[in-house]
Parts: structure tokens; C-alpha cells; sequence
């Protein structure tokens, strides 16, 4: 069975995004396995703390991953 890891920072989407990221990938999947498969797709969200994880050397937080996902420029150099 398969096990998909979603990596996010911590707060960065709502409940609800989460429950429908989960409910895509599992769509994305199945395609894959068959939709016979479904019952055994496990996804797993884990949420790291604000600010502890980055890019380009630079921790970037919840605030900066909401703006990231509305478009704006995530990284503030």
C-alpha cells in the first residue's frame, strides 16, 4: 500500500485545504494503482514549525509561506 508524505509548515493552510490536498493526491494515486487501490492510499501531513524549514539560507515562516501561496514573493532578503 502506498504511503505519500506532505510536508508543510505549520499553519501555512487551512483544514479544509489539507482535507483536500489529501482527497487529490489519493485521486492522483489511484490513476496510478487502480481505483481498487483507494482504501490502501495512506497520505500523511506533517507540518514543520514556522521558520524551521528553508531555502536558500533562509528560515521562512508561516506568514511567508501564506504569501508565497497568494501569490506573493515568499522569500524576504
Amino acid at each position: 500500500m502506498p504511503l505519500i508524505r506532505a510536508t508543510l509548515v505549520e499553519n501555512a493552510i487551512t483544514a479544509e485545504q489539507k482535507q483536500e490536498l489529501i482527497s487529490r493526491i489519493t485521486d492522483a494515486v489511484a490513476t496510478v494503482y487502480g481505483d481498487h487501490m483507494r482504501p490502501n492510499i495512506w497520505v500523511l501531513i506533517e507540518e514543520i514549525k514556522s521558520g524551521q524549514f528553508g531555502a536558500d539560507g533562509h528560515g521562512i515562516t508561516t506568514d511567508e509561506m501564506r504569501a508565497f501561496i497568494a501569490g506573493e514573493p515568499a522569500l524576504k532578503t
